[in-house]
């Protein structure tokens, strides 16, 4: 995430003080992430929900909503959420398949 960005989103998180995520375009979880690991510091519970196509992308999707960053197994994503959590166990995350369009 650009730190620019990742500065506003501090901004409105410490305004709201958000207890749940919804991310659509997950892709492989970096921006997630960064947001989970500023949003946990506060201490209570936050549940993440993160949708993306994730393996299930093609050139043709890519091509109508004009996707240049590729698809990321959701596997791999998973896996990176669960060594994550180990670290928070104040997080509950799901992880969802499809294309929100």
């Amino acid at each position: 995430m650009f730190k620019e960005f990742l500065d506003e989103i501090k901004v409105i998180f410490n305004e709201t003080r958000p207890k749940k995520i919804c991310e659509i375009g997950t892709h492989g979880g970096k921006s997630a992430l960064q947001m989970l690991d500023y949003l946990l510091k506060y201490g209570y519970p936050i549940e993440y929900t993160g949708y993306d196509v994730w393996d299930g992308g093609s050139v043709e999707l890519d091509i109508k909503e004009d996707n240049g960053k590729g698809w990321r197994s959701l596997n791999k994503v998973q896996k990176k959420f669960a060594d994550f959590k180990k670290e928070h166990n104040n997080l509950n995350f799901f992880l969802i398949k499809g294309n929100t369009h």
